[in-house]
């Protein structure tokens, strides 16, 4: 049974927890419930001590206590453990992750809330904060993957913080850090200071401002780099961090997750990012991407721009956005396997056209034989199946049979994601040849008739794939159920009549012109 526990749940420990202490406020150990504790700690190897709003109580009070009587003990707590997630809020809770922290760890997930335990705000025992480092630096000589979900708010608090638990974890290779966006401020030179890391090789991290003078910064070599880089993932309301990111990289680059912009960013005070068009964005990032050393050896790409809300992105003409500027990554990333491109288009999508249509599938078809993922998205701000999504889809010319078909060439294709896709067209027979790969098709919205055609398509192309449509609060009923209905009936070897064809949903007649 304890075998089953070496990564528990919060809840589950928090069931432990309690079951152990019997309910009691008191949280004492009896000699029972201690010799099935140390049963179960033995064989942990993951504790999730994170905040969770929906239990009765922090489980970070029961392992306060827990930690507390194993010092008494002179136990070694948990000596299996290698992976660690906890909140630091204050002088009790950097006490129990003292505890806990040994030389075995190998990866760390910490948040710091902007309070602490009792709601103060954190600058009141900032300065006790200042001792992780030191204490990871003497404990966990073995750590290899940091990770700060939160952290204080402002830069020149958190500098000191960050330098120090970069140079008391010189052995981390994997650091992650994105907070929440809104209450916090992060500058470019968080780069500099990651690349301090010599043997990093996945970084994933958040950035809200922009270099003093981007245009200059841009025109000089990078002041970093990072030689052993396999994985990048990074957020920037700025689009020249990332430019000068992309150029530290090296060779051993496989991994790219960009997303440029923000849609639903605004501080007080400060001015919207001067971030471009879509297409000047999309342009600027994919040369940037071609003129590196390791495009030849990319094989994980996302892709992302955003938007802010507000006045100064009412576009003055209407913006038509196409595949035309991601052409050129067709040549120069040849063996790409997942592709993504996302576009969060602001309010005034309306004033913005898509010009997809179902010969862009055949480029990239043709480009990427051994493509296993693809996803092209758009939406309003985070709502990506919002009904917009149906009136901004109406530009595209993606179909249902067209863009599927030249899909089904991919034979490694195992999930496919789209916003829009026209069904009312009959699809061209004879179908694709069959295939077992896909096992997951994601269509938001769309326009859709004879669905029981749509549903035989499927069913012989790819016989194993599950169709996933996303609904929200303005389209309950997704327009493709009819299709998902068929599809069922069809697998469990059943016929297909008459009266499937039938579309009683808006969504199918409501955008019947264009």
């Amino acid at each position: 049974m304890a075998r089953l526990w070496k990564s528990p749940t919060t809840r589950q420990l928090y069931r432990l927890c309690s079951a152990l202490f019997g309910g009691s406020t008191q949280m004492r150990f009896t000699d029972q419930s201690w010799n099935r504790f140390l049963f179960y700690s033995r064989e942990i190897r993951g504790l999730s001590l994170l905040h969770d709003p929906m239990l009765p109580a922090p489980i970070a009070c029961y392992f306060d206590h827990i930690v507390a009587h194993f010092r008494r003990q002179r136990v070694d707590a948990f000596p299996a453990l290698r992976y660690l997630t906890c909140d630091v809020t204050g002088h009790r809770s950097l006490i129990t992750l003292e505890g806990l922290l040994k030389e075995g760890v190998e990866k760390l997930v910490v948040s710091m809330p902007l309070t602490d335990e009792a709601g103060s705000d954190l600058d009141v025992w900032r300065p006790q904060l200042q001792q992780l480092p030191a204490m990871l630096e003497a404990k966990c000589p073995n750590l290899t993957h940091l990770e700060i979900l939160d952290i204080l708010q402002e830069h020149g608090k958190h500098l000191p913080l960050l330098k120090g638990l970069i140079q008391g974890t010189p052995r981390v290779k994997v650091f992650k850090m994105q907070p929440c966006l809104n209450v916090v401020s992060l500058q470019p030179d968080i780069l500099e200071l990651a690349s301090s890391y010599a043997q990093l090789e996945e970084l994933s991290l958040l950035i809200t401002e922009n270099y003093d003078d981007p245009v200059e910064q841009l025109s000089l070599p990078p002041p970093f780099s990072f030689p052993c880089l396999r994985s990048l993932e990074l957020i920037s309301v700025e689009k020249a961090p990332v430019l000068m990111a992309l150029r530290a990289c090296s060779l051993p680059l496989r991994r790219l997750h960009v997303e440029v912009g923000y849609s639903d960013w605004h501080k007080p005070g400060q001015q919207y990012p001067n971030i471009g068009t879509f297409n000047e964005m999309i342009k600027e990032l994919v040369s940037a991407i071609c003129s590196s050393p390791w495009a030849l050896q990319i094989e994980d790409l996302k892709l992302k721009f955003a938007q802010p809300q507000g006045e100064p992105w009412v576009p003055r003409h209407p913006e038509v956005i196409s595949l035309r500027p991601v052409r050129p990554l067709f040549q120069h990333c040849s063996r790409v396997k997942r592709f993504e491109l996302g576009l969060q288009l602001g309010h005034w999508a309306d004033c913005r056209s898509f010009d997809f249509q179902d010969s862009d599938l055949s480029s990239i078809t043709e480009a990427w034989p051994g493509l296993q993922h693809l996803g092209l998205t758009w939406g309003h701000s985070h709502l990506t199946g919002s009904g917009l999504v149906n009136a901004i889809g109406l530009t595209s010319r993606l179909t249902f049979g067209g863009a599927l078909s030249e899909l089904a060439k991919c034979q490694q294709l195992k999930t496919v994601h789209f916003s829009f896709l026209d069904a009312r067209t009959p699809i061209v027979t004879p179908y694709p040849a069959p295939s077992s790969s896909l096992e997951e098709l994601t269509i938001d919205k769309g326009r859709l008739e004879q669905p029981a055609e749509k549903a035989q398509f499927l069913h012989a192309v790819w016989p194993c794939a599950t169709l996933k449509c996303p609904t929200d609060y303005q389209d309950p009923e997704t327009v493709w159920e009819p299709v998902q209905r068929v599809l069922e009936v069809l697998r469990k070897g059943g016929r297909v009549t008459r009266a499937m064809d039938r579309v009683t949903r808006p969504w199918s007649t409501q955008f019947a012109v264009l």
